[in-house]
């Protein structure tokens, strides 16, 4: 990826931005550095690896979509969602690894009646859900009581969650190998736990974000 701002210099009418560019900084962090006297942007992934996220202070959100920092040279902008979801997967992973799972109890189950493909999903794969925090009993024909969820989606709707999760995992169906499940579900998971687009933030929320990444 080019290392300056990807505009495409032969648009008539002044500098405009291709379609790939906007994906890409969608997906990663972009940097205004002026250093040395050379102005130019980074959004390359491979420089977030090596930024101190720590010595940014956010200055202002940016369509309840973007966190606008800076470390008193360079100036930092984020896709909250994005950055968010990375720092759950994160923690996810870590937690997996270490095989501690948070949970967050129901106080009264959600029922939920699936249809019969994915009712044989969900018995099919139902120790990998268990291994992140679902706890769900067959409560009828095809109807589940969903008992615990994943402590990061906590504030999902639960009947919603257990269903959405297990069309995602339908994508794999044919796929055995538990490794490849679990990895699926820790990205489903942090994406769903993770601030969305259009979530308005706090000075203190964005900086924990800045400090967590």
């Amino acid at each position: 990826a080019p290392q300056t701002s990807p505009v495409d210099s032969e648009s008539s009418g002044g500098a405009t931005w291709r379609d790939e560019d906007r994906e890409l900084l969608v997906a990663s962090p972009l940097l205004f550095s002026d250093q040395e006297g050379s102005s130019q942007v980074v959004y390359q992934e491979s420089f977030a690896k090596s930024l101190d996220f720590t010595q940014f202070s956010p200055v202002a959100q940016l369509g309840a979509t973007y966190i606008i920092a800076t470390n008193g040279q360079d100036l930092l902008l984020l896709d909250q969602h994005a950055a968010h979801e990375r720092i759950l997967y994160e923690r996810i992973r870590v937690s997996r690894a270490k095989q501690r799972k948070d949970i967050q109890l129901l106080l009264v189950p959600a029922t939920v009646e699936l249809s019969s493909s994915l009712a044989t999903l969900f018995e099919e794969k139902k120790s990998v859900l268990e291994t992140i925090g679902f706890q769900a009993d067959l409560f009828g024909d095809r109807t589940y009581a969903v008992r615990a969820v994943p402590a990061v989606v906590a504030r999902q709707d639960p009947k919603q969650l257990f269903v959405e999760i297990l069309e995602d995992l339908s994508e794999l169906a044919g796929t055995s190998r538990i490794t490849e499940l679990e990895e699926r579900v820790d990205k489903f998971m942090a994406c769903r736990g993770a601030v969305m687009a259009g979530d308005s933030l706090s000075t203190e929320e964005m900086k924990a974000i800045l400090t967590d990444l």
